[in-house]
């Protein structure tokens, strides 16, 4: 088994009551931010979410449409399907550059929360499974930001943290995190740092693609799409990760005793 397979075998096994208290207060501290930030409306996320409901895409929560089990953060009288919740909501929790992150520079919460709680909501999940659920999305993705180093001109938002996003929604669904999080890797976002520079706000859509992608893998499966366990070794597509036969690259995956990912990270706002 490859080690990042082992990674996202050994967070689906986590248990909450053995997680420490610390950990999860952070957490769910973690949690709120994320929500709060979400819920940031700007003109932009405005216009987005109306040209949405002109379509259809989204509806007002007293005549939601079939399969609108979601709510929309930045206008929380509105409902989508969870997928795409999960993109607004992503999109929205960076737009006011307030999304929590840790070092190495990455932004797993943006990407994993909005994912988790779009399918918790429509799951009618327990606070306490969407918790941890969480807790085990955040753990893959800010070990794979500890692990890859990024190229330069790639940006840290939406490709990593997809994976954990198909972690969190996996554990929730009660189906299998692995297969998840292989489907997610096939579908990355290549970000660059070029529209940050230039001001483009459509860059905020990075983190969007990310937690949509998470949830991507409950409708992909359906029709029996899946992918070849292939080495997670790439060169061409913008980040290098060392091979899993590289024993340091191992041991960052499996360090016994280390701190959890979510007592290191910080809510406040950040700088590129």
């Amino acid at each position: 088994m490859h080690s990042i397979d082992e990674a996202v075998a050994a967070a689906a096994d986590l248990e909450l009551d053995r997680v420490p208290e610390l950990a999860v207060r952070h957490a769910q501290r973690v949690i709120a931010d994320t929500v709060a930030a979400a819920g940031a409306t700007t003109p932009e996320v405005a216009a987005l979410i109306a040209l949405d409901e002109r379509n259809g895409l989204v509806t007002p929560a007293g005549k939601a449409g079939t399969g609108h089990t979601a709510t929309v953060l930045p206008a929380p009288g509105r409902r989508t399907y969870p997928e795409h919740a999960a993109f607004l909501n992503a999109t929205a929790g960076t737009a006011l550059e307030l999304d929590e992150g840790m070092r190495p520079t990455g932004h797993p919460a943006v990407q994993v929360v909005p994912a988790a709680l779009a399918v918790a909501e429509h799951l009618h999940s327990s606070g306490a499974e969407l918790l941890r659920s969480v807790i085990a999305g955040y753990e893959v993705s800010s070990r794979l930001f500890r692990a890859v180093r990024l190229r330069p001109g790639v940006h840290p938002h939406g490709h990593l943290g997809a994976l954990g996003a198909a972690v969190a929604v996996a554990l929730l669904e009660g189906t299998d995190p692995v297969a998840a999080a292989r489907i997610a890797a096939t579908g990355p976002v290549l970000a660059t740092w070029q529209p940050c520079y230039e001001g483009a706000t459509a860059r905020n859509a990075f983190t969007g693609h990310a937690a949509a992608s998470g949830c991507a893998p409950r409708r992909w499966r359906r029709p029996g799409t899946g992918v070849r366990r292939e080495r997670w070794r790439t060169r061409s597509a913008g980040w290098r990760a060392r091979s899993s036969t590289d024993r340091s690259c191992r041991a960052r995956w499996t360090t016994a005793g280390s701190a959890s990912p979510a007592t290191t990270s910080r809510s406040t706002a950040h700088a590129p």
